[in-house]
């Protein structure tokens, strides 16, 4: 898996600690960049819903940004797949994007953290089961200090 992040300063690449259904190397398929221009995404987690990734912080990081959406390399005829991505600091979430389709462009996602202890990762169903909930945190990033 890697070394932790020395979290030293600047900006950190994202290398989860302990984590539930999550592809650590690439998220895989080919999306929508916030940017509209259809490609493969830069590095980052790949997950599958429900799924959990916690990082410890020590309280040295501000901010957590990524590029999320529902990963859409799929066959042609399925027509599925729905999450929500939700970012925890301490307990308490700071961001959330709501449902996201397959059909949806990735769009960045920022979560402030205060100088948390622990970030959590969190991909759920969409409220409508799992199957094909493949979400992807492209371009993960933490800024710490």
């Amino acid at each position: 898996m890697g070394q932790r992040p020395a979290l030293g300063g600047g900006e950190e690449r994202l290398r989860p600690g302990r984590a539930r259904h999550v592809q650590r190397q690439h998220p895989g398929g080919r999306r929508e960049a916030p940017d509209d221009q259809r490609r493969r995404l830069p590095e980052g987690l790949g997950a599958h819903a429900p799924s959990e990734v916690v990082l410890y912080l020590g309280g040295r990081c501000t901010a957590f940004t990524a590029d999320v959406g529902v990963d859409d390399e799929r066959e042609a005829t399925n027509k599925q797949g729905s999450a929500t991505f939700e970012v925890y600091a301490d307990g308490a979430r700071v961001a959330a994007t709501g449902v996201r389709t397959w059909q949806d462009p990735a769009v960045p996602l920022t979560a402030g953290l205060g100088g948390a202890q622990y970030l959590r990762l969190v991909v759920t169903d969409g409220g409508y089961g799992n199957s094909y909930d493949r979400g992807d945190w492209a371009a993960a990033r933490l800024t710490c200090a």
